[in-house]
């Protein structure tokens, strides 16, 4: 606790209110769990006794940590804040620049033009000020892992953005060559940085869960020092517009299965708290119109289902189940902005797996509108882990629900999902050639075998274009 007044005694002598901004961000980082989110002792005795001290260095340090913090741990040091200053505790001299707005003057992104490298993005950076203070939050990419964020940089400089970024890679990597610059508008800065972010966040839980705890990124930026600034640099970006309908970067192959292996042990939640479910006295919740597509089809297979928005994942689950005509599984997960949601493991947790047994987010939980919380917002549900059938799910629209209840149907489709013996899409395909008699007759003993292999006695127990809208919702019914 002494430590942290020390903090507030060096905030009272600072005049730039981004200085109390960056030291917030270091201590609201210094007290959050490996997946992000805050510690309860932050939460239940850290701002409770930073509070009781009531002198200007404790304001000092909820001021701080207020402004760095955007989820509701900030929110309660600023009431915190305003529960010291109406009580007539003195403000430190910046507290007044602290509350004016922050504009965004520019955003910058410079790729490698030569090497092995070209073409990928080196560096970002935004510009911003705040009654009249200039700074730059800058980020660097490492492209060998993905384009995730390695470093992040806050600058308070008169070279303009392109040069003060280059800068910053030049300091990193002693080599600032063959850059080329591109300017970004705000939403695209937004999702640039944001997936940077993000990345760094999926490898990050992989490198814990595999028992690797670096303490610093190939270039020296120590760990604490990142998770504070980005901290920072996340409530900038909540600020800035949203780039509708952008799907995420990619990982590479590899990474992107180590971390899906992950991802069923311990997932990986983003920055941000996932918002509340519908609580029953607010009236009934609003309907949900989604679509849901089978990722990877040569030819579409969808539906477009009306559900509750309180409806939980795991009844989603068997509410997709029933529309795509498979039967109920204990195994399927959901891949949101806010984490990654997983079925019990009937089999309870794999004892052959290296890393703790961390408490998993459950799909019964959850509910559909904590994570699909706006028209064109997106999921995935992914349907036998094995299997790995990967569903679109995207929010088409949301209307007023009149009555207390509301049963969950099918409004629209197209072709018959894959029988749930298919290990892959290259199986299905190889199943549909059959059945079409491009590789084997139909009738043969080697088709004969096949099918049975994906569960189905004859060729004609399955029509690939079949879709019956009457016979999906009478499945439907069956799950009331």
């Amino acid at each position: 606790m002494s430590g942290l007044l020390s903090t507030g005694a060096w905030l009272r002598e600072r005049t730039d209110p981004l200085d109390a901004e960056t030291a917030g961000s270091v201590i609201a980082a210094r007290y959050r769990r490996p997946d992000g989110q805050p510690t309860r002792l932050f939460v239940d005795e850290v701002l409770p006794r930073v509070t009781a001290a009531a002198n200007t260095e404790a304001l000092a340090i909820l001021l701080a940590i207020g402004a760095a913090t955007p989820e509701s741990t900030g929110e309660a040091a600023r009431t915190s804040a305003a529960v010291l200053a109406a009580a007539g505790v003195p403000a430190p001299s910046w507290a007044d620049e602290l509350a004016e707005p922050i504009t965004a003057t520019g955003f910058r992104l410079l790729r490698r033009t030569t090497g092995l490298a070209a073409g990928k993005t080196a560096v970002l950076g935004g510009e911003f000020v705040r009654a009249g203070r200039r700074h730059i939050l800058a980020v660097r990419l490492n492209p060998l892992r993905c384009g995730e964020a390695a470093g992040l940089v806050t600058l308070r400089t008169d070279l303009d953005l392109d040069r003060a970024i280059a800068q910053v890679q030049a300091d990193a990597t002693r080599d600032a060559a063959g850059l080329g610059g591109k300017e970004l508008d705000a939403a695209e800065f937004r999702w640039e940085v944001s997936e940077a972010l993000a990345i760094r966040a999926a490898h990050e839980a992989a490198d814990l869960l595999l028992g690797f705890r670096p303490s610093s990124d190939p270039h020296g930026q120590d760990v604490p020092g990142y998770h504070a600034t980005a901290l920072l640099l996340t409530g900038r970006l909540q600020a800035l517009p949203i780039l509708r309908h952008q799907p995420p970067r990619p990982h590479t192959a590899a990474c992107d299965e180590l971390i899906r292996i992950v991802a069923r042990r311990s997932p990986t939640r983003h920055p941000g708290p996932l918002p509340a479910r519908w609580a029953r006295q607010e009236g009934p919740a609003p309907l949900y119109q989604i679509t849901v597509n089978m990722r990877g089809a040569r030819q579409p297979i969808w539906r477009r289902l009306e559900v509750p928005a309180d409806l939980s994942l795991a009844r989603l689950h068997a509410v997709i189940q029933a529309a795509f005509g498979w039967e109920e599984s204990e195994l399927h997960e959901f891949e949101t902005p806010f984490g990654t949601f997983t079925a019990p493991d009937p089999d309870g947790p794999d004892p052959d797996f290296p890393g703790p047994a961390p408490d998993w987010p459950d799909t019964r939980t959850v509910s559909l509108g904590q994570v699909l919380t706006g028209v064109g917002s997106q999921i995935v549900g992914v349907y036998l882990l094995e299997n790995e059938w990967e569903l679109d799910i995207e929010l088409a629209k949301i209307s007023g629900r009149t009555t207390g209840a509301s049963d969950p149907r099918c409004l629209d489709g197209q072709r018959a999902a894959p029988p749930e013996g298919c290990q892959s899409w290259d199986v299905y395909e190889e199943f549909l050639r059959i059945l079409e008699g491009e590789d084997a007759d139909p009738d043969s003993e080697e088709s004969y075998e096949r099918l049975t292999e994906i569960g189905l006695a004859e060729a004609t127990d399955f029509d690939p274009r079949w879709f019956d809208l009457e016979a999906v919702n009478a499945d439907l019914s069956r799950l009331r």
